[in-house]
């Protein structure tokens, strides 16, 4: 939330836009292009070409500590807001007060769309075998409803669609949509790989396995487990 007038590098930031501007418009050869490149970055990274904000509203992030910490931005001028899973949370606790969640033999899996997900080109992750994938989830799947006697429900994510995700890929077992923190919340154990939605279980305070395929980047998956102090499957 910028106030400009409160800015007193607010020339400074006309000068710097109109020459970046410039930069942009230079039809060069790629070495050119290149150092443009590398000093716009440095402009935007030192000057105020963005406005400082007077207030920031955010979780605590790494992101957040670095970009105070290199423009300087007291403590006071961060407002602290939870995320928006945990506005779900609370409004589902809101609405079972007068009858209290009831327990059922269910494991609910986090399906995060591992299989030709949309953004997976934009974000660059590695390509999954559809085959190899749902293999393993299977096995895994059946291993536990057979040693723990609690049956396995898919938590669709909103992406899935019937191509990547159908009861014939996993077994004939039950696809749900939009229903992730109810089935959270009656279920006795969680499976996820890096979902968002790992903040279910972690607020209903249930048991979670994290699991990967061979092909699966690891670095989240393994922040995540490190973090929980889980092992990763």
């Amino acid at each position: 939330t910028p106030i400009l007038e409160n800015n007193n590098n607010g020339i400074k930031t006309n000068i710097f836009i109109k020459y970046i501007d410039k930069f942009q418009k230079l039809n060069t050869k790629n070495i050119i292009t290149a150092i443009s490149t590398r000093i716009i970055r440095t402009i935007q990274n030192n000057t105020y070409y963005y406005p400082i904000p007077e207030r920031i509203f955010s979780c605590e992030s790494d992101i957040l500590k670095l970009y105070s910490l290199r423009n300087k931005i007291d403590k006071k001028h961060i407002v602290p807001i939870h995320t928006f899973d945990h506005d779900r949370y609370l409004d589902f606790l809101d609405g079972i007060r007068k009858n209290e969640v009831q327990q059922k033999n269910i494991c609910v899996f986090l399906d995060n769309c591992q299989i030709d997900d949309p953004l997976s080109n934009y974000l660059n992750l590695p390509s999954i075998d559809s085959n190899n994938y749902y293999d393993s989830l299977n096995a895994l799947f059946s291993k536990i409803e057979k040693q723990l006697n609690l049956k396995v429900i898919i938590a669709a994510h909103p992406r899935s669609n019937k191509t990547n995700l159908n009861s014939n890929l996993v077994n004939g077992r039950l696809i749900v949509y939009g229903k992730t923190v109810e089935l959270v919340a009656e279920s006795q154990l969680v499976i996820c790989h890096d979902s968002t939605a790992i903040n279910f279980p972690v607020l209903f305070k249930k048991p979670i396995l994290i699991a990967a395929t061979k092909d699966m980047k690891k670095f989240t998956l393994t922040n995540m487990a490190s973090i929980l102090d889980i092992e990763l499957i």
